[in-house]
């Protein structure tokens, strides 16, 4: 009878010791789950608490932990989007019509101000949704571009024209964490 209750009490203590060893590897895996690592050509962004007094921390590359319940993450693209827009019957400052046909390529932009701000007013939205809302940037820029310049600059002066433009695109596209 001894005999018998010594290999009970070794069952007992080896399914003991297998029950703490899974919950332990259990505990590491979870935990080591809500490590996210982020891609090179997305932006990871954690909202939620954060530190700082911010709505959200952008990272670009590396690594952040998540906490469950607290926080939560998404990734955003860095992939250009290549948008072709034909402006048609801009005015120009002499009040003749002007058509400009164009193709810009936009993406968010990598620096950690703009980051931010790109999370803030984009994070959620679908990729057309952000090109539709480029585009209609782009052309209203464009628009005050033309009505600056009398068309004779414009056809003649193209490297005015077109640095006009990256200034005043490129300044409307930052508000939404866009860039040229």
């Amino acid at each position: 009878n001894s005999y018998t209750l010594g290999q009970a009490s070794e069952s007992i203590m080896l399914i003991v010791i297998v029950a703490v060893v899974i919950i332990m590897v259990g505990t590491v895996a979870y935990w080591a789950s809500r490590y996210k690592k982020c891609p090179s050509n997305k932006i990871l962004v954690v909202y939620g608490k954060v530190s700082g007094g911010k709505s959200a921390k952008t990272l670009h590359g590396g690594g952040a932990f998540i906490w469950p319940i607290i926080q939560s993450y998404q990734f955003m693209s860095l992939e250009p989007m290549r948008l072709k827009l034909d402006l048609s019957g801009a005015l120009a400052a002499n009040n003749i019509g002007v058509n400009v046909p164009s193709t810009f390529t936009v993406a968010l932009d990598t620096y950690p101000a703009m980051m931010n701000t790109a999370a803030v007013r984009l994070l959620g939205m679908s990729q057309p949704d952000i090109e539709e809302l480029a585009s209609e940037i782009i052309l209203g820029s464009l628009r005050q571009v033309v009505a600056q310049m009398d068309i004779e600059e414009i056809n003649k002066d193209g490297e005015t024209f077109e640095r006009n433009i990256r200034e005043l695109v490129g300044k409307e596209l930052g508000t939404v964490g866009l860039r040229i």
